[in-house]
């Protein structure tokens, strides 16, 4: 699955907006229908034979009830939000996945995650961002890796910012928007519709 982690990786600006709103589509559907995913991060982005991306690997996605909050503790450490490594009594919801393409989105535009990942419960001061984020990037940042998951936006909220604008939104979700090329694809490629044997290329 290589290919696809190549497809989010730094240097590649056209490449990188379509693949992170694609992933972020998936995030945004699994919420919409009441589904938690609690893993998201770039080992779990796999490529299709239509060169979109997804989000798989749904092993630890939990249906949350209207209202309702995980307690357990899932996920990958790097990745986890506060709320779930602290230990939240109240639980947690959607916005920990929030958290997650945050800390994946910063790991994909910067090369690795930010230094403070592994302490994200001990993180109490503002954002700092490397110099070569964009205002737009930075600002986008603060609102995902907000340590209240209150003040972090929904999945729908997330796309309204002025850093997705990149991407003609309705376009992609409609995947009318030519898909990126990719690099040179070894393996399998993975189908996106269940059941559907993959083919070897």
């Amino acid at each position: 699955m290589k290919a696809a982690y190549d497809m989010l990786l730094p240097g590649r600006p056209p490449v990188r907006f379509l693949s992170y709103t694609a992933v972020h589509f998936v995030m945004q559907a699994m919420h919409s229908r009441g589904y938690v995913h609690r893993d998201v991060k770039p080992s779990n982005c796999l490529l299709a034979e239509s060169r979109y991306l997804l989000l798989a690997d749904l092993g630890l996605a939990k249906k949350l009830e209207a209202g309702s909050k995980a307690h357990s503790q899932a996920g990958t450490p790097l990745y986890m939000a506060p709320e779930i490594v602290h230990g939240n009594k109240s639980g947690y919801g959607f916005a920990a996945d929030i958290w997650s393409f945050g800390i994946m989105l910063w790991e994909m535009v910067d090369g690795a995650v930010p230094r403070w990942a592994a302490m994200s419960w001990y993180w109490t001061k503002s954002l700092h961002c490397p110099d070569s984020f964009s205002a737009e990037l930075q600002d986008l940042l603060a609102h995902l890796l907000d340590k209240s998951p209150r003040d972090r936006p929904t999945a729908s909220a997330a796309l309204e910012h002025p850093w997705f604008r990149k991407v003609d939104t309705a376009q992609l979700r409609a995947r009318s928007l030519p898909p990126p090329e990719p690099p040179e694809l070894q393996g399998l490629l993975i189908h996106a519709r269940l059941g559907e044997p993959a083919k070897r290329h």
